[in-house]
């Protein structure tokens, strides 16, 4: 399926990134070590004929310090007016003495440490992650699965499943504007959390009712009659022949039901499926407004300077989710082979569980999503 390839691309992506990519020089952070080597070596190369030209100014001298948890940002500039400097070696003594030379660049597993160190120190940053993940497999999950359910219970064309998923996408916009006026009159955090609930309740109705009742049903017939038929053992062979004629009937019974008519809520599965499909994915469309946001108020600013940044971290992190949704879809038809199986319940059921799970982690991390 395209999210496995998917998968196997960005994994690739991850390894090359690991391994060839190189943190280049931030000119525009007003990095003075990097303005001042480059005087050095220019002037080197010249063979100090043009040193006394290129005085040192208060811009090329300006350095911003970040701090690494609270992110303030404090300037010192050095300013030496119209001082030049006259030789190469007393500007090399001049970065000794300020630390700024031979500083020793850190290790690749050292950068990691420290990405990691910022991603956990505060950990509502993990969990808006995790919800991003869960946002994506949750839609993965709706757009994939919404032609199989449409083509096997309503008998719909391809066609017709694509129009739906088009009207939902269209809702995505309108729903962004809903969510910025509501997050100026409510906390993003609740908006966050009764999302989840809003999802969970969408989950819950979209179940295949009439799908659940009807296989436990004929699953009970079979066990009873298994039951009755151990219970009573006869030497004669012609009940062994008629008990396992019935439970051939059975199963036969239960195999032509499931291939004339998937049953759905007793006739309004249309109804339900497309009400509570709309009702999950506009759910799912708000939870991500508000979790990004979150995200980018958690996220330590010295984590956007690291090769591993927070939009880098939630791209794999949603790839994953994505991967996830597909592999649950692939196990729903599996397991949909079986005559005792409904897809919509294989498919959707699994999803309350995790939907729990985050919404008892944005409980437990909620005064720290600010």
């Amino acid at each position: 399926s395209p999210g496995f390839l998917m998968a196997g691309l960005w994994a690739l992506q991850l390894v090359a990134l690991a391994l060839f990519f190189d943190e280049p020089d931030r000119i525009n952070n007003n990095n003075a070590e990097h303005l001042l080597k480059k005087s050095i070596t220019s002037s080197s190369s010249s063979g100090g004929s043009n040193w006394n030209s290129n005085h040192i100014t208060a811009s090329m001298l300006e350095d911003s310090f970040v701090d690494e948890m609270t992110g303030s940002v404090t300037s010192s500039k050095m300013k030496y007016g119209s001082t030049s400097i006259s030789s190469n070696s007393e500007h090399i003594e001049l970065l000794e003495r300020g630390g700024l030379a031979n500083d020793p660049k850190p290790t690749f597993w050292l950068k990691l440490v420290e990405i990691y160190n910022l991603v956990f120190y505060n950990p509502a940053l993990p969990v808006t992650f995790l919800v991003f993940s869960y946002i994506e497999f949750v839609d993965e999950v709706l757009i994939s699965s919404c032609s199989m359910v449409c083509r096997r219970y309503f008998s719909w064309h391809g066609s017709s499943a694509g129009f739906l998923i088009a009207c939902l996408g269209a809702c995505v916009l309108p729903a962004h504007f809903v969510v910025e006026h509501a997050t100026r009159h409510y906390d993003e955090r609740a908006i966050m959390k009764y999302s989840i609930v809003f999802i969970c309740v969408g989950l819950v109705a979209i179940a295949n009712y009439e799908g659940i009742i009807m296989y436990m049903t004929y699953v009970g017939e079979v066990a009873w009659e298994n039951a009755s038929n151990m219970s009573f053992p006869v030497a004669s062979s012609s009940f062994d022949d008629d008990s396992l004629e019935s439970n051939l009937d059975a199963s036969l019974h239960v195999s032509e039901v499931k291939q004339t008519a998937d049953p759905y809520d007793w006739g309004l599965g249309m109804v339900m499926y497309v009400v509570f499909l709309s009702w999950i994915f506009m759910g799912t469309i708000i939870l991500e407004a508000v979790d990004t946001s979150l995200m980018s108020k958690v996220t330590p600013p010295k984590l956007n300077g690291t090769f591993i940044n927070s939009g880098l971290i939630a791209t794999l992190i949603g790839t994953i989710g994505r991967v996830g949704g597909d592999s649950l879809i692939t196990i729903s038809a599996l397991i949909d082979k079986s005559e005792l199986t409904d897809f919509v319940n294989d498919t959707f059921l699994p999803i309350i569980p995790l939907t729990l799970i985050c919404y008892w982690l944005v409980l437990k991390y909620y005064k720290l999503c600010v």
